[in-house]
């Protein structure tokens, strides 16, 4: 096919599609924010565990304490939110 009757992307079989071009996919914002709250809860819990350790058991900084035990349930509910949008979004096409 020459340049000037090359298909539109509607024309194009879902194969050829580029992966932007086909609708659900790649990570939602749900999917990202759930990714970025796991990473960090699960660095604020390390860092926990490594400052109990060199103050031989003291309390550590209560923020640490606090990030995780609210930042890990709430990604897991973001990543069921990304899952059911996905789901939503592939069932209306």
């Amino acid at each position: 096919m020459s340049a000037t009757n090359s298909p539109t992307p509607a024309q194009q079989s879902p194969a050829a599609r580029t992966p932007r071009e086909t609708p659900g996919s790649g990570m939602n914002l749900w999917g990202w924010l759930a990714v970025v709250l796991f990473v960090t809860s699960g660095v604020a819990m390390t860092a926990m565990l490594i400052l109990k350790w060199i103050n031989g058991g003291d309390e550590v900084w209560p923020w640490f304490t606090r990030y995780a035990f609210f930042a890990f349930p709430a990604a897991f509910l973001c990543l069921v939110l990304a899952l059911v949008q996905t789901l939503l979004q592939r069932r209306r096409h």
